[in-house]
């Protein structure tokens, strides 16, 4: 099994950071590793690091939904809502999609948009509901003298 490969199981895992200890040792510019080394940057919290490497990546695969996924939750985690709501909006409609656009949106304190797309979703998973139920909560105290 390449080195690739056994870091991408890793990843998988949940293993951050045995697969950083794997991927850092490649060359740069090896095909497949900056979306691996995302992953894991992302994996970890590293908001910055995980930008880098996953926008390295969409960049030599922009038709990659996962990776544009990964992408949006990666500028989420760096508190960037909007750009997160761009990405994903960009994207087919599909089950994490979904619930990663109603969190941007509740972040992004577009709490409408949010229980309208939880609302309309025909098997909402649990996170969607929470992102709702949290929703209705920010527009409730909107509403508030």
């Amino acid at each position: 099994m390449s080195e690739l490969a056994e870091a991408a199981a890793l990843v998988a895992a949940g293993r951050f950071d045995a697969a950083l200890k794997r991927l850092l040792p490649i060359p740069e510019g090896t095909p497949g590793l900056d979306a691996l080394l995302g992953a894991a940057r992302l994996g970890r919290k590293e908001a910055k690091a995980a930008l880098l490497h996953l926008a390295r990546a969409v960049a030599q695969s922009p038709d990659d939904t996962g990776l544009v996924l990964q992408l949006g939750k990666a500028h989420l985690l760096a508190n960037d809502p909007g750009t997160a709501i761009t990405l994903f909006e960009g994207l087919p409609a599909s089950p994490a999609r979904d619930e990663a656009l109603a969190g941007a949106y509740r972040r992004d304190a577009r709490f409408g948009d949010c229980v309208g797309l939880v609302g309309a979703a025909q098997a909402p998973s649990d996170q969607m509901l929470f992102e709702r139920a949290m929703s209705l909560n920010g527009q409730a105290m909107r509403s508030r003298p």
